[in-house]
């Protein structure tokens, strides 16, 4: 998540430097929608990792809700700051660019030793469960004799 946050910290701020540039705007875009892509992958492991396998379902449901939420309010958000700032969206990009800065140290810094924490507590909880000693029966057919 590091590597993907920090990346696209930089390319949202270079959004902002490609104005008049066609070709740049296609080719740059493409890679900030490509990793735009990892909250589908990258979130709902991080879920998983973060607050175990019980709940995951709700707890990725709650992710999509927020980021459906996200997706209606966050284009008037930026229109409105596109407007109190003189009717350019630069400001907006500028913001989402210090955002993914955050988010991309915050994953380094706070959710990595938060999922080693909680790995390192299930570790010893695998080692005390009891291995099952014994193969279990294979299932017969129908139809099939005792001697065979």
């Amino acid at each position: 998540m590091f590597l993907t946050f920090g990346i696209e910290a930089v390319l949202v701020f270079l959004v902002t430097r490609i104005a008049g540039s066609p070709i740049a705007f296609v080719v740059l875009f493409s890679f900030v929608f490509l990793f735009w892509g990892e909250i589908y992958s990258l979130f709902s492991a991080t879920s998983g990792d973060v607050f175990g396998p019980k709940n995951a379902s709700v707890d990725y449901g709650m992710l999509y809700t927020a980021k459906g939420l996200a997706s209606v309010f966050a284009g008037f958000g930026a229109a409105a700051l596109a407007a109190y700032v003189g009717g350019s969206f630069a400001m907006a990009f500028y913001v989402s660019a210090v955002l993914c800065g955050i988010a991309s140290t915050l994953s380094l810094f706070v959710l990595k030793p938060l999922v080693r924490d909680r790995i390192a507590h299930e570790v010893p909880l695998a080692k005390e469960a009891p291995m099952p000693t014994k193969a279990p029966e294979p299932m017969k057919a129908k139809g099939a004799s005792a001697a065979s």
